[in-house]
């Protein structure tokens, strides 16, 4: 069994993201910070569009390497489309660089 847990912290303009995972009995954290460079403030109502990819690499032996990345863009609910375009242009990006790692 596995249990995953994120904790977000924000100080500083830098938010930093603990992933806690476990399995079989064995705990690691993975962090990651990333720079605020902007905050959109709107008076109108707000939509977003979420994204996912994953795939799993058989590197023999019995092993595999699975990478899955996430993302969720804010939008004004009349650019849905072009968001949902930008999302999975985002996802195929970091999947791009996370594959060759």
């Amino acid at each position: 069994m596995s249990d995953n847990q994120d904790i977000i912290t924000a100080e500083n303009g830098v938010v930093e993201v603990v992933t806690q995972h476990r399995a079989n009995g064995i705990e690691t954290q993975e962090h990651e910070e990333k720079q605020i460079t902007a905050i959109a403030v709107s008076d109108q109502p707000l939509a977003s569009v979420s994204a996912t990819g994953s795939q799993t690499f058989n590197l023999g032996n019995y092993e595999s390497k699975r990478i899955a990345v996430s993302v969720t863009l804010p939008c004004a609910p009349s650019e849905i489309n072009q968001a949902f375009d930008s999302a999975f242009n985002i996802i195929n990006y970091q999947m791009n660089i996370r594959a060759h790692r």
